[in-house]
């Protein structure tokens, strides 16, 4: 049986910063990234962990400038659906989560 796989935006630094800057200018609120890039990374291995215990390896996909469009238009209908705090700590609005 093949592996199951799955990919997940990686942002560096760099580009951390840019998505929290095409969040400010689309007028979304800061609460529905991590508080921090140190905090985006250690939340980005734990779910990789969970992942992993079900089975699912998780491919780290280069988060882009061209790839916010359709990222913040999800997140404004997620953040419209249940609200920033929720989305913040991956409950709520969407499909199921391990």
């Amino acid at each position: 049986m093949d592996e199951a796989v799955v990919g997940a935006a990686w942002y560096t630094p760099a580009s951390w910063l840019q998505l929290e800057e095409a969040v400010a200018a689309a007028g979304l609120p800061k609460t529905i990234l991590a508080g921090s890039y140190a905090e985006f990374v250690v939340a980005f291995d734990a779910q990789a962990r969970t992942f992993a215990r079900q089975g699912v390896k998780v491919e780290k996909v280069p988060g882009r400038r061209s790839a916010h469009g359709g990222l913040l238009q999800a997140l404004g209908a997620r953040a419209h659906q249940c609200g920033p705090d929720k989305i913040r700590r991956g409950v709520g609005g969407g499909g199921r989560r391990p």
